[in-house]
């Protein structure tokens, strides 16, 4: 059986077509186009008819592409984009008029339950598992073990999102790098001991944000961050000294 899966973000939207054979599949095609959703938000948080073309552009090559394989039902999940969005349930709407096609809008909990299954299928996990899932909008931490999450916490804590918010020149200032920082680790805080570090726990970094890190830590010699799977934009580290 073929299927075909989008994910639209706050920075692309990514499908995947697959044929799927019981608990495994073999993939066929996949593309990533650079929505930026996260930029076409008013002052409200809704999102702009702009950022509403862009998707629905994006919907309609996805659609041609899955008929193209011979796939009936495209799935598509709408994550922190349109999650937040006061008008995201109407956008969504929209959608399915304008292309056929129906974002369905998800929690973060459940987009960090379903990350914390993909990689499952992509890694081998041990006994204590800890998956970051870094995204434009949100920052999803998943804790479980080799086959299914047994925590998950998401958090506005998005790369576009806070580089918005602190990092307001470029090259940003070390005052705002220091109050992005201080941020970050205030947000964490409540959930140090939830999701502490031991000596068993794998860490594992997932999305295009990650894969930059560690491709950017490699080329500087750092070897503690190894990007394993560039093609599906995974990116693997060990649990931090």
């Amino acid at each position: 059986m073929r299927v075909a899966v989008a994910d639209v973000g706050t920075n692309s939207t990514h499908l995947m077509i697959a044929e799927a054979h019981g608990g495994d599949y073999r993939v066929l095609d996949a593309l990533k186009v650079r929505t930026r959703l996260g930029e076409c938000l008013d002052s409200s948080g809704n999102l702009t008819p702009e950022g509403e073309d862009r998707l629905a552009e994006t919907l309609l090559r996805f659609r041609e592409l899955s008929a193209a394989a011979d796939v009936v039902d495209l799935r598509v999940y709408a994550t922190s984009a349109l999650r937040e969005a006061p008008n995201g349930p109407d956008v969504a709407a929209r959608m399915r008029a304008r292309t056929s096609v129906y974002p369905v809008i998800i929690s973060g909990e459940r987009e960090g339950r379903l990350t914390y299954l993909g990689a499952a299928h992509s890694v081998e996990f041990g006994a204590d598992n800890l998956l970051l899932d870094l995204g434009g909008g949100s920052l999803e931490i998943a804790r479980g073990g080799p086959d299914a999450p047994s925590d998950v916490l998401s958090l506005p804590l998005g790369a576009i999102r806070m580089t918005d918010a602190y990092l307001t020149s470029d090259p940003p200032t070390k005052g705002q790098v220091r109050a992005l920082s201080t941020a970050v680790e205030a947000a964490l805080k409540p959930y140090r001991g939830r999701f502490e570090v031991g000596d068993q726990t794998e860490v594992f970094l997932s999305s295009g944000t990650a894969e930059a890190a560690a491709l950017a830590l490699a080329s500087a010699g750092d070897t503690a961050a190894q990007c394993q799977w560039p093609d599906c934009d995974r990116a693997r580290a060990g649990p931090p000294a």
